[in-house]
This record gives C-alpha cells, structure tokens and sequence, in this order.
C-alpha cells in the first residue's frame, strides 16, 4: 500500500471521529460556522509516518485559524499538543499508541512532559 492508499483507507474513520467531536475548535473553543470551518490536525504529520499517522490518537479538531498556528513546532511541541489531546479528547488520548506511530517510540514524548504543558497551559488560560 503506498501513501495515496492509505490516506484513502482511513478517510472514512477521519471523518467519523471530526463529526463525533464537539462542534467547536479544541484549541479556541469557537464553534464552526461562517468562515470559520473545523480542520483535522495530525499531531504526528502525515510526511513523518506515511503509512501509519493516523490512529484516533492522533488527531485534533480544529478551526482554519488555530489550524495554521499548530504549523510552528516551537509554538506547539507534540508534548503540548498531546497535552491538548488530553484534555479536550481524553476518550482517544492513548500516549502509549501515539508513541507507536514515531520511528523511536520509547526515547520521544513522556507524560510528564505533557504534564508539564498541563500545567502552563492552564494557568495561561487561568489568568485570561
């Protein structure tokens, strides 16, 4: 099977899992009307793992505005998105087969670093 095969193979789960999520960005919280429209985020690109990226654990629900913000990886580190992941979808949060889809799973994101984004990100949030 090459990239373009499985894309197509896992087309309909994708769509599946958007349309079961709240009808609002994880990120920003905005629901999706107008010009802004929901856009799957893969936290593990799809050019990074082409043949396995996407796992329910591996995805984000996002508007088109926050989607363009989760390009910049020191913005958003894949400890951070997870920690995203976790909070806003913790039915499909699974770290262990999110390690799975990464070329060396053991040595990459731990949970504490999650923990750590967490907490940041929370306290952000807190003092809005």
């Amino acid at each position: 099977m090459n990239a373009e095969q499985y894309k197509r193979s896992v087309r309909a789960d994708r769509h599946a899992w958007r349309d079961e999520m709240p009808q609002k960005c994880m990120h920003c919280g905005r629901k999706f009307v107008g010009f802004r429209w929901p856009e799957i985020h893969e936290i593990e690109r799809k050019s990074q793992a082409p043949l396995n990226w996407w796992h329910r654990c591996n995805g984000l629900v996002l508007c088109n505005p926050c989607h363009s913000e989760f390009g910049d990886a020191r913005l958003w580190p894949h400890a951070r998105q997870l920690a995203l992941k976790r909070r806003m979808d913790p039915t499909h949060f699974d770290l262990k087969a999110w390690l799975q889809i990464k070329p060396r799973p053991s040595t990459y994101v731990t949970e504490k670093e999650i923990d750590q984004w967490s907490n940041q990100d929370s306290e952000s949030v807190a003092s809005r």
